[in-house]
């Protein structure tokens, strides 16, 4: 899978255009995958447009966290050793601690390259740094053949050295001078070993839960603590997280509550699962959320809900957002509804084949049947708000049917993706209004809506019986 050529090119300069924010690169930099087969001369320069100077200092975050995530997932399959060209450029003076961190990550025989010593020797003249200098060390190390295990041992130690700086002012800040110090074992920062049993560790947990929740919120770790089988462990990371879950939610909104469910999102998207502790959680507070506390963060978590228990997630989440849906802002409905089309698509991926046994997970589910059924169900039920946010809002078609048009010409990406066929036309009134609107953008989201169709039906005709899918077809 991945973006083709086209796709790369196109989407380069949609990001590099003078008028993109933040808000509209970030969901384009998490598909910035290439496919196998794109060529070295395209993956540069596109690169170079990332780099772009014209680009604000938060969109080139967002390029580094994508570039993180696309590590954690993909490993080195996805051309990183040339997409880590665009991050070398991004080493200014507000982002090198974060861009050094990912760059011992991916140092390897391959990123040794003239190239890459130049630009951490231009990054050192601007702000010298011990992790600048170390990594420096490392890129030199990696020229020499037979060096590759050494070299992978001493980056995760550096890794966990940036961890251990943090965890060592946290320490100071909640015993003041203390005779342990943790190093990057401790918190399993090298996926060794991980030591849980501290009682320090626990005591700080239950006394600043919300403080050291969010330096435990690290995918390795938990991976770390599943490949050695520390179950116990993983327990009462549940157990606490829970527990700071409810603390959070039962408080008045506030920064820290807000980074707090941040960091947890961006573990979860990480590691595309939630943790069962958060599944419940959600069940829970859902029925009794106001819509406007931790509004973004709440509605990420939902966004990933698994699909072990359909029927609790009718129950206890769909019908308390229908019941906030219809109360909202038509901004916040949009919200609502573009956050259970990404839990569409989250089931077809990624739960989809977890229940089938075609993908691991870290923590222990056990899925039941009927997991394609309550997708097929939640489409359906989406086709329903959509025309409910219709009937309420005629006046405002251009902000209801773009949402609308997604969900319909994500089915194709998701069957070529998955292999799930989830069949099903637009509603009349769906084709109709746009076509009576006479407006451009509407009639060309409808006209990509039913070629994304005739794609699909051309693409799945072997997954339907043939006289209902001419029917369909000609319909």
């Amino acid at each position: 899978a991945g973006l083709s050529a086209d796709h790369m090119l196109q989407l380069s300069t949609v990001i590099t255009a003078p008028d993109t924010r933040s808000p509209l690169a970030k969901p384009l930099l998490q598909c910035l995958v290439p496919a196998e087969n794109v060529t070295k001369q395209l993956i540069l320069a596109f690169s170079g447009a990332l780099c772009s100077d014209s680009l604000s200092p938060a969109v080139k975050r967002d390029i580094m966290q994508w570039m993180v995530a696309v590590h954690h997932l993909f490993g080195s399959s996805c051309n990183l050793v040339l997409l880590c060209r665009s991050l070398l450029k991004l080493l200014d003076t507000s982002l090198s601690g974060d861009a050094v961190t990912l760059l011992l990550l991916l140092a390897s025989e391959g990123t040794a390259t003239s190239f890459t010593r130049s630009a951490v020797s231009k990054a050192m003249q601007r702000k010298p740094s011990d992790e600048l200098l170390y990594l420096t060390y490392v890129l030199e190390r990696c020229r020499f053949p037979g060096s590759h295990k050494n070299i992978k041992d001493e980056k995760m130690d550096a890794v966990g050295s940036l961890w251990e700086v943090h965890v060592h002012q946290l320490q100071q800040e909640l015993f003041g001078k203390v005779k342990h110090r943790y190093n990057s074992k401790d918190l399993g920062l090298q996926c060794g070993s991980i030591n849980t049993d501290s009682s320090q560790l626990l005591e700080a947990l239950e006394r600043h839960p919300l403080d050291l929740m969010k330096v435990l919120l690290n995918p390795e770790i938990l991976k770390a603590m599943v490949s050695e089988g520390k179950h116990r462990q993983l327990a009462y990371f549940q157990g606490q997280l829970r527990i700071t879950l409810n603390d959070v939610f039962m408080s008045p909104e506030n920064v820290e509550g807000k980074k707090f469910l941040t960091s947890l999102a961006t573990m979860v998207s990480i590691l595309q699962e939630n943790p069962p502790a958060v599944d419940k959680w959600l069940m829970n507070c859902v029925a009794t959320w106001d819509g406007d506390h931790y509004w973004e963060q709440i509605l990420a978590l939902v966004s990933n809900f698994s699909l072990t228990s359909p029927d609790h997630f009718f129950s206890c989440i769909w019908e308390p957002l229908m019941q906030l849906f219809f109360f909202q802002s038509l901004e916040k409905q949009v919200s609502i509804f573009r956050c259970l089309t990404e839990l569409c698509r989250f089931w077809c991926l990624v739960e989809v084949p977890r229940s089938q046994g075609c993908r691991g997970f870290v923590f222990d589910r056990t899925y039941g049947e009927g997991t394609v059924k309550a997708l097929t169900h939640l489409v359906s039920e989406l086709n329903r708000v959509g025309m409910a946010l219709v009937e309420f809002h005629p006046d405002r078609l251009v902000e209801i049917m773009v949402p609308i048009f997604e969900l319909y010409y994500m089915r194709l990406d998701m069957f070529r993706k998955s292999g799930v066929a989830l069949m099903g036309l637009p509603e009349w009134q769906f084709i109709m209004l746009p076509v009576l609107s006479r407006n451009s953008l509407l009639i060309d989201g409808l006209s990509r809506t039913c070629l994304s169709l005739l794609e699909f039906m051309e693409d799945a005709r072997e997954c339907f019986e043939q006289p209902w899918l001419k029917a369909m077809t000609n319909e």
